[in-house]
């Protein structure tokens, strides 16, 4: 601070005595004045024009040297931001201007428009929201599909530079579940496709999918995980199986292996084929269940991989198709998957190693007269089951053409979509997965339906 004061005192008195001097020398004489002679200093002595100009030379080098500092002080601060929200510039003769796809210029557009000087950085704004579009980004021709620049791209401007809205038309999915009411609704662009979500069974109906007709109960046209390109505006009523229309077929309509005809029925399965094995236990009888020719090899849990290792499955399968008159076919109906697929499951994977054992049993069996068959992994409620209906979708896909020709499908999966099916069992309990009596039964005769048509 003082040496600021002294500094303008400097100045000052510099100034005054720089005045004077031209007062003086001002003051020639008139005509007929008696002319008069400078006095030259005596040695040692400055002059005032002397002294000015030392002064003045002492106040520029002090002002040099604080400026010297200030420079200091602010390259060792942070680094001086040049990039600028677009909002925060004044005029500086360069104008950056925005448009509409049309090179239409509205409030939204005028709302971003700003003036920089030359060399200051800008952030492209998000493009304007405009009904049934979606902004993309920022073209520098109206009219472009094409985005150039995406919303927070930095651009170093240099002169003035107007961008257009790369603007694409959406389209939306509404979704209307239980009762009529809104279930949520999905928004892209047009010609994307959507996943069409799942709803949760409620306490008298199972969800089976989705149809663009109201009211359906059966045949969804569209499953949970199944992929649409929407081109247009399209709404999707939820399909609800009414739970009480699930009716257990009568004693003497279950499809049950003729011993005259069959030597040995075996149906390899998990829990689910557990429960089936109980159900047609109890719906015909201990005794005339005892007498079929009908093994179930299931259990709960089990995968393929634990059914080889821990149960030595293949041995087992082989015994019980080996034994008795080969003369009578016998016939395997293979149903595990359901517990390959638990979430984050390679279903590739899951298949490929699959069809490697199936192919190599067949080969094995090949010479003891055995119908083979391969039953679809049949669908849960992703809501409640964990497990994705679009894997199960995937993995059927993938085993009925890696055993195409060595195995006849029984399609139960589409079977049990088209008629309904009812994941509460008996005790209550709806996990999305495990079914009914009544759908299990169902689905026992839809398979043995299969086998007797192909003798």
């Amino acid at each position: 601070m003082s040496i600021i004061r002294w500094m303008a005192a400097t100045v000052q008195s510099a100034s005054r005595i720089y005045c004077e001097v031209r007062e003086t020398k001002a003051e020639q004489p008139g005509p007929g004045a008696l002319s008069m002679r400078r006095k030259e200093p005596a040695p040692g002595l400055v002059t005032a024009k002397e002294l000015v100009t030392e002064q003045l030379r002492m106040a520029a080098v002090l002002l040099g040297c604080l400026f010297a500092a200030a420079c200091v002080v602010t390259a060792s601060a942070a680094p001086y931001d040049y990039t600028y929200p677009y909002s925060d510039f004044g005029s500086g003769g360069i104008e950056v201007t925005f448009a509409d796809a049309q090179g239409k210029t509205d409030e939204a557009c005028k709302a971003l428009s700003l003036s920089v000087r030359a060399g200051d950085k800008v952030t492209l704004p998000q493009v304007p929201k405009r009904d049934g579009m979606a902004g993309e980004g920022w073209a520098l021709t109206a009219g472009s599909s094409k985005v150039k620049y995406l919303p927070g791209t930095v651009l170093t401007i240099t002169k003035s530079i107007c961008f257009y809205e790369v603007q694409s038309p959406v389209v939306t999915a509404a979704f209307i579940g239980a009762g009529g009411k809104k279930a949520g609704s999905i928004t892209v662009k047009k010609g994307e496709a959507i996943t069409f979500p799942y709803l949760k069974n409620t306490a008298r109906y199972s969800f089976l999918g989705w149809h663009t007709k109201k009211g359906r109960r059966r045949n969804p046209k569209y499953l949970t995980g199944q992929k649409l390109k929407l081109n247009k505006d399209m709404t999707f009523y939820g399909v609800w199986y009414k739970r009480a229309s699930d009716k257990v077929p009568a004693r003497k309509a279950m499809l049950l292996p003729d011993p005259a005809v069959w030597r040995q029925v075996v149906i390899v399965g998990d829990s689910r084929m557990v429960h089936t094995r109980v159900y047609l236990k109890n719906h015909i009888g201990k005794t005339r269940f005892k007498n079929l020719p009908l093994t179930f090899v299931a259990k709960p849990g089990i995968t393929l991989g634990d059914f080889l290792a821990d149960e030595n499955g293949e041995q087992k399968l082989l015994r019980i198709l080996t034994k008795g008159d080969t003369t009578l076919p016998a016939v395997l109906i293979y149903n595990l998957g359901i517990n390959e697929l638990r979430p984050g499951a390679d279903v590739s994977a899951m298949a490929a190693f699959a069809i490697r054992f199936l192919m190599n049993l067949r080969w094995k069996l090949d010479a003891y007269n055995v119908r083979f068959y391969l039953m679809s992994v049949n669908p849960v409620n992703d809501g409640i089951a964990a497990r994705s209906l679009a894997d199960i979708v995937e993995y059927n896909r993938l085993l009925r053409i890696g055993t195409a020709g060595a195995y006849d499908y029984i399609d139960t999966f589409t079977w049990l979509n088209r008629n309904g099916y009812t994941t509460l069992n008996d005790e209550g309990t709806d996990d999305g997965m495990h079914y009914s009596a009544a759908t299990s039964l169902r689905i026992f005769n839809y398979a043995m339906e299969a086998v007797k048509f192909n003798p």
